[in-house]
């Protein structure tokens, strides 16, 4: 679990949530260059983390121990992040 709390601590959730907020509640205010902007920027590294995060998760069996899910093998298929 260290492994995937140090992946996380690189994004910044502060800004991912005020982002999500901003969208959902003051969507008539949103300034479509912004949104464009971080669709570009910020998407992609978003995107590998949290791959990096579901992955390892899946492969250690860290989320059967915590969420009691059941494991399946390869669950995401790989062009789902592509």
């Amino acid at each position: 679990m260290c492994e995937t709390k140090s992946k996380l601590t690189k994004l910044d959730l502060r800004a991912i949530k005020g982002m999500r907020n901003r969208i959902v509640h003051d969507y008539q205010n949103l300034d479509s260059y912004i949104i464009f902007d971080a669709i570009q920027k910020d998407l992609p590294p978003l995107k590998e983390t949290l791959y990096e995060v579901i992955s390892s998760g899946l492969k250690n069996n860290i989320f059967d121990r915590e969420c009691k899910l059941p494991h399946k093998k390869n669950p995401i298929p790989s062009t789902f992040f592509k």
